[in-house]
């Protein structure tokens, strides 16, 4: 049987407030940037292929502020801008007439395990039967411990509409014993790294870039890559925006054309993103 541990509810710093009570950002040669946390690894990859060839900026990427908080950031002038895992609201795009969200690469959420799972595969039968802890032990006889984001975030919600099976064993899922709810995408990652038998789901992206030490696990057959992101049917994916203000510095500028260049998408797909989403042409003010 699985082993009963107390929630474990980890809670970040307080980023976001800390952030917005900086300074305006005032070095020509300084880019300040945040967001999502799935989007950081990617990120810090291009920045650091950006400033080897601008050796006079510093790029600066901020730790997991979440979507919300990377916008907010950005509206009070603390960040460059921001990286954005959904959409702007219109409350977020009424804070500062202009604000954009461009596309720059969708990625499939995989299911992710401790190197000590001994699957390789799963179907979504058998999700559903370890969610609702029909299925708590693996083949081998040890127990299964499951990894999560918060109800409210998107990962989770992106699950719970795969189907309504899927909806309530999500649902069955937050109310149970044992579980590890990780409050940004690199504790889960962290948390299914350094736990055996544990297993959760994560944008691909992010553990491409982060180099993480876990196993990729197929679910219903489907081999974790990009191209599972190419179909726009697909729900099982995310889309990452770069969100500028139309008052963006032209250092920052400068990035985000790069990031939207031949180089910096290359970087992107290497690191686990469908890139035929991407809009260039929106960077441009």
């Amino acid at each position: 049987m699985l082993t009963r541990y107390v929630r474990t509810l980890v809670r970040c710093t307080a980023c976001a407030v800390a952030l917005l009570s900086m300074p305006a950002l005032a070095a020509a040669d300084m880019i300040r940037i945040g967001g999502t946390g799935a989007s950081l690894g990617p990120m810090k990859i291009l920045a650091e292929a950006y400033e080897e060839v601008n050796p006079e900026l510093v790029i600066e990427v901020l730790p997991s502020l979440g979507s919300g908080g990377g916008i907010r950031a950005l509206t009070e002038g603390a960040l460059d801008f921001s990286m954005s895992a959904r959409p702007l609201k219109d409350k977020e795009k009424a804070a500062v007439e202009g604000m954009r969200a461009i596309p720059y690469g969708r990625t499939p959420l995989v299911v992710i395990a401790n190197p000590t799972v001994p699957v390789d595969e799963l179907s979504l039968d058998q999700l559903v039967a370890i969610y609702t802890g029909e299925t708590t032990q693996w083949e081998d006889g040890s127990p299964i411990r499951i990894v999560t984001r918060p109800l409210s975030e998107s990962d989770v919600q992106i699950q719970r509409e795969i189907s309504p099976e899927m909806a309530n064993a999500v649902d069955v899922l937050m109310d149970r014993d044992g579980l590890v709810i990780a409050r940004s995408d690199q504790l889960n990652a962290g948390f299914v790294e350094d736990t055996p038998g544990s297993f959760g789901v994560a944008p691909l992206a992010q553990i491409i870039a982060e180099d993480r030490r876990v196993k990729l696990i197929a679910l219903e057959g489907d081999v974790p890559t990009a191209d599972l992101a190419r179909d726009p049917s697909n729900d099982f994916a995310k889309t990452f925006r770069i969100v500028v203000r139309p008052d963006i510095s032209e250092a920052a500028q400068g990035f985000v054309d790069f990031i939207f260049s031949p180089e910096g998408m290359e970087i992107l797909e290497a690191n686990g993103y469908y890139i035929g989403v991407a809009r260039p042409v929106d960077t441009q003010s």
